[in-house]
């Protein structure tokens, strides 16, 4: 680059940035592939064996129950798989603001909480609204999709993860922003977990008897960010976790 301060090294600097981007760009897809591959092959090697197994011979009308009924399981958390690494992949891509709509965070919020209540009728989620709020103060402007299931792991997470399975999301009016907070007392991320959780795939030492797949905070993270948002995460190990989320209001962002 040199020492000087002319057009030549400017350009030098600009160019070595566009490398670096590529570079990481390049490291991101290789390991995205490498965790994807190694994430589908595991439940496909799954339903493989169990229905090799149940073919070798007659089996009784119980034994092809039970084995349905776990590749069924597998087909299941496949497709629940497949669809977060496609919603990963979409977060990843430059989506042009221009295709954002206006989204009522409200909304989704509840959307999100009765889709997964459907599921899992055991969980409890508490939903605060602050008094202050209206349509202007609760309107974002983004892709409704993202943030649905942005909103929708946190939620599961928060439930997923407390012995009492139940959250509460708070959503209070701080112009020129709206703060949403997911609040649950369950086991909690350590202080070492927290450096590497947004991470695609990483999962907590304290989770790993818990079904998951390590995307769900790394898609919520990007989804964040691409709409101009920030993420703060607080956690204490088996006393809970709280998770602080900051969208710019859509009649600032106009």
């Amino acid at each position: 680059e040199g020492s000087g301060k002319d057009e030549l090294e400017q350009l030098a600097r600009t160019f070595n940035n566009m490398l670096e981007h590529l570079e990481v760009a390049f490291k991101t897809q290789k390991d995205f592939i490498a965790n994807a591959s190694h994430e589908l092959r595991t439940p496909l090697t799954s339903i493989t064996g169990q229905l090799e197994f149940i073919l070798m011979k007659p089996r009784t009308f119980e034994e092809y129950q039970n084995t349905l009924t776990s590749v069924f399981e597998d087909i299941r958390n496949l497709n629940a798989l497949s669809n977060r690494l496609l919603l990963l992949a979409h977060a990843s891509s430059d989506i042009p603001e221009s295709s954002f709509l206006p989204v009522r965070i409200d909304e989704i919020t509840w959307q999100a909480s009765e889709e997964l209540q459907k599921h899992n009728p055991g969980y409890v989620v508490k939903i605060n609204l602050d008094d202050s709020l209206d349509d202007e103060t609760m309107t974002v402007s983004g892709d409704e999709q993202l943030l649905k299931t942005a909103i929708h792991n946190l939620i599961e997470n928060g439930c997923k993860y407390s012995n009492n399975h139940s959250v509460t999301v708070n959503i209070q009016s701080a112009q020129p922003d709206i703060h949403i907070e997911f609040i649950d007392h369950g086991i909690g991320i350590s202080p070492e977990d927290l450096l590497q959780i947004t991470k695609p795939f990483f999962r907590g030492k304290n989770v790993k008897s818990v079904k998951g797949s390590g995307i769900g905070l790394s898609l919520v993270d990007r989804v964040v960010k691409m709409h101009h948002g920030t993420m703060q995460i607080n956690s204490i190990i088996n006393k809970g976790t709280q998770i602080h989320l900051k969208f710019p209001l859509q009649s600032i962002k106009a």
